[in-house]
């Protein structure tokens, strides 16, 4: 359940930090570097995975930061948001990655006991 957790609120953290109005800081990439690292102890490949993904969503808050600065252009975010979406959904159907997170979604559930069996 932990583990279920972990990966709850990395995701948590990920998407609220791309969306938000204000960067989220160095105070929340702290707290989300912590929480990748008890992660990586817990399940190194899907970790590796999580980093990947983790360092796309950054590229996406810069790019969210430059254009409500007004350094970039709408097109121009569009444009690179689009590349860095392609980018995770490249990660997010490879084979081995799903393999890791039906594995993972698995391996965090508790047993069931059949009915009158302990």
């Amino acid at each position: 359940m932990v583990k279920k957790s972990l990966i709850f609120f990395i995701s948590l953290f990920l998407f609220s930090s791309v969306f938000a109005q204000e960067p989220l800081g160095v105070a929340m990439s702290q707290q989300q570097k912590e929480m990748l690292k008890r992660f990586q102890e817990e399940n190194p490949r899907l970790a590796e995975y999580q980093k990947k993904i983790l360092g796309l969503y950054e590229e996406m808050e810069i790019i969210l930061k430059d254009y409500r600065e007004g350094k970039i252009t709408k097109r121009d975010t569009e444009e690179k948001l689009r590349v860095i979406l392609h980018k995770q959904i490249e990660i997010t159907s490879d084979r081995e990655y799903m393999v890791e997170m039906t594995l993972f979604g698995i391996l965090s559930q508790p047993l069931n006991n059949p009915v009158g069996k302990e």
